[in-house]
């Protein structure tokens, strides 16, 4: 079947899957994007023979002459008797963590997105870890999840290579299974098929097989889909040379890049900030043309509210917007990073670029809002210089926290 979503990013994932194939005993389900379309009859006859996800993976090969992989995803089935001893993480175990990381990975250099993550898993649970000679020596993590992330979660879990075979990885993700279901969420594995310890532990834990999943990723076309520093399925994968980060008006240079984002934005769901990335017309009921949505930022700039791309090379990331006059409970800027670039560090960097725009248009001291609950956005702005005025409601009754940043 043709998908959609088979032509982004999925939220997690550093590449797009062209072509997806999820195997079980008595059925082979098999998705695809457009680079797939001009090869779809060469599939179809050479598909009909395959029984199982080897089969596939040959077929897929052969056609495309690039390697698939083949994973198994688990769901989760019955709570096993798991030996106790791991711990929360909390957001005070930062440097515990940082050394753990490192010494997991050590050709990482960049780390500046780490500590947004840890908290993040923290606040959720998630970070569960165990000790053996005074130092962190497993934890879980909790890979992006690209649909449902109010209902399941995928387990990630690092060890270090010294302390593997000792029942630590059992430890940390049997309390993480535990807290997952406390909290109503079905926990989810994913390996890769040769990781036979990780087939193994799955298997320890309560997990039984769902299906054999065969995925392949064609050669990108464009720039924006061969991004350094994307979690990777089934643990964080970051690092890597970086291009120079900048903040760019939208032109008509930005037409496919602006679509592919918005497209990932759309698939995600959740609230899109700021608000001028929007492209539905509630008057036309469809979304506008990028030509139009260009006239709609330049009218927006006319009246004083300007928008930027937050760019890497090619790639959109996010955006901001500066308005040069605002109601306090809406502040000077708005701004979001894509889900695909998120817990990086990215929106305190955009943030802290647009501050001299802002500057120059002589606003001192901007003013940056932020819901009461949102704790990420709290610590953006806080670690921007921002200081807290007050509680206040917005038009539609929120609680916001009103930020003052000197410039």
């Amino acid at each position: 079947m043709y998908s959609r979503e088979r032509n982004i990013v999925q939220y997690g994932y550093g590449s797009r899957f062209d072509i997806y194939a999820l195997c079980q005993k008595d059925r082979i389900v098999i998705s695809y994007g457009e680079r797939i379309e001009n090869s779809l009859d060469t599939l179809k006859s050479a598909i009909g023979d395959a029984t199982d996800a080897e089969a596939v993976r040959r077929v897929f090969e052969r056609i495309f002459q690039r390697k698939a992989v083949v994973s198994i995803k688990y769901v989760f089935e019955s709570m096993r008797n798991i030996q106790s001893g791991a711990k929360a993480l909390t957001e005070e175990d930062y440097r515990e963590y940082e050394a753990f990381w490192r010494k997991c990975n050590p050709d990482c250099r960049d780390t500046k997105w780490l500590k947004d993550y840890i908290d993040e898993m923290a606040q959720n649970h998630m970070c569960i870890g165990v000790y053996a000679d005074d130092m962190l020596v497993s934890c879980t993590d909790a890979p992006g999840m690209p649909y449902m992330r109010a209902q399941v979660q995928e387990i990630g879990i690092n060890t270090l290579k010294e302390y593997r075979g000792k029942g630590y990885a059992s430890m940390a993700c049997g309390s993480c299974i535990q807290e997952l279901v406390r909290r109503h969420k079905t926990p989810l594995w994913s390996t890769e098929a040769g990781n036979q310890p990780s087939r193994r532990l799955a298997e320890k834990l309560g997990f039984s097989r769902f299906a054999e999943v065969v995925s392949m990723t064609l050669q990108a076309r464009h720039p924006e889909e061969m991004k350094v520093g994307i979690p990777q399925e089934g643990g964080m994968q970051k690092g890597g040379r970086m291009e120079e980060l900048k903040l760019i008006r939208p032109s008509m240079d930005h037409r496919q890049q602006y679509q592919e984002m918005m497209d990932e934005w759309e698939s995600f769901g959740g609230r899109l900030n700021p608000g001028a990335l929007r492209r539905y017309s509630n008057r036309q009921q469809k979304n506008v043309t990028y030509e139009e949505w260009l006239k709609w930022i330049e009218d927006d700039r006319r009246a004083g509210q300007d928008l930027y791309f937050f760019m890497q090379g090619t790639a959109i990331l996010g955006a901001i917007s500066i308005r040069r006059r605002c109601a306090e409970v809406d502040g000077h800027s708005g701004y979001g990073i894509r889900p695909s670039q998120r817990r990086k560090g990215y929106a305190a960097k955009m943030l802290s670029m647009a501050l001299p725009i802002m500057k120059g248009y002589g606003i001192n001291p901007v003013i940056i809002t932020c819901a009461k609950d949102n704790i990420g956005s709290a610590k953006t702005i806080r670690r921007n210089g921002g200081i807290y005025i007050k509680d206040a409601a917005d038009e539609d009754g929120e609680i916001v926290e009103i930020y003052h940043i000197p410039v």
